[in-house]
């Protein structure tokens, strides 16, 4: 990453790579995620967003996403970058509120591909079963026909659901972290109630919860389970065996 260059402008970012322009949007900001502080927005961005920063729900690039930076150049040039070998300033630090922090870990990770061996208990061994949070979809490679389907229902969407659920209920939000670890055993078998420890998002403490309505916490669980049934159990539906996995999707 040598011949990375970063343009924090006036009115756009632009992220150069041996002098090929990779991005420049007006409307992107930036987040380090590991820190929860913000670095930097385009003009268009901060006219958006006068008033209240508000870095949970307003969501200025495409598709309605904010973006880490590292998450975009591995994106942009799929390998790591090291921040200490490149000439990168923050602008200027805005700290958030941990509850705020744990919305932004939630709903946008570092990019990376998962590979889920459990596959819910729903696929043969015949397929292999991954998670884009790229692209917020689910992909089944099937590798006996070298057929590849995508579902518009990706891990992201999985953890969001129950986040949801859990603020809307509870008025908490889990660890991110320990949403991904425990949503293996989540999707096992049917449970009548589980026990969690949650932040409170109006105290900023951490309390006991008790879910027992399993439909609705697993809602977007339950949901990804009939796609997953109706794609690998319909024999008239073709893949796109053209596609290359991990480059193109």
């Amino acid at each position: 990453m040598a011949n990375l260059r970063i343009e924090l402008g006036s009115y756009t970012v632009k992220i150069y790579h041996r002098n090929k322009c990779l991005f420049n949007n007006p409307n992107l900001i930036i987040y380090d995620l590991d820190t929860g502080y913000y670095l930097w927005m385009g003009n268009h961005a901060k006219e958006q967003m006068k008033g209240t920063l508000n870095i949970v729900r307003t969501r200025l690039l495409e598709q309605d996403k904010l973006v880490n930076l590292k998450s975009l150049l591995i994106y942009l040039n799929n390998l790591e970058l090291d921040f200490l070998k490149n000439q990168f300033f923050l602008v200027h630090n805005f700290s958030c509120t941990e509850a705020e922090q744990l919305a932004i870990k939630t709903n946008f990770p570092k990019l990376k591909w998962i590979s889920i061996k459990q596959h819910y208990g729903l696929m043969s061994r015949a397929n292999h079963f991954y998670v884009d949070v790229k692209t917020r979809k689910t992909v089944i490679y099937q590798r006996n026909t070298k057929d590849i389907f995508k579902l518009d229902y990706g891990l992201i969407n999985l953890q969001e659901s129950v986040q949801s659920y859990l603020a809307r209920t509870f008025n908490v939000m889990l660890e991110p972290t320990e949403l991904i670890t425990i949503i293996p055993t989540l999707c096992q078998e049917k449970w009548t109630s589980w026990k969690l420890k949650a932040m409170s998002l109006a105290e900023g403490t951490f309390e006991d919860v008790v879910l027992t309505d399993y439909e609705s916490v697993m809602r977007g669980f339950l949901q990804l389970k009939q796609k997953i049934k109706t794609l690998t159990k319909d024999v008239s539906t073709v893949g796109n065996s053209n596609y290359n996995l991990l480059a193109n999707i």
